[in-house]
């Protein structure tokens, strides 16, 4: 499963595509949740990008939208606070 809902955080794990024409989330499967960023991946401008994207995507503070792992790989694990209206979002995938 692409992510996992803790008592205390929802972890999403995701695939990013840098250097793309825009950002979008380009889909899911069982494993991932696919992103194009228009950002290159250099000196986190990539991962700045995606940490902005998710925040207005799930209408949370970009704060609350932590990067785990991945700082410098596609595969990225993202942590946000566990809340009601975000797991209704994500059961809509």
């Amino acid at each position: 499963m692409w992510y996992q809902i803790k008592p205390d955080k929802i972890t999403l794990v995701c695939k990013v595509k840098p250097n793309a024409k825009k950002t979008v989330i380009l889909g899911v499967n069982d494993e991932h949740l696919y992103i194009a960023l228009q950002a290159p991946p250099i000196d986190g401008a990539a991962n700045e990008v995606l940490v902005k994207f998710l925040a207005k995507f799930f209408n949370i503070a970009a704060r609350k939208v932590i990067l785990l792992r991945g700082q410098r790989a596609r595969i990225k694990v993202i942590a946000l606070p566990n809340q009601p209206q975000l797991q209704s979002l994500l059961a809509t995938f």
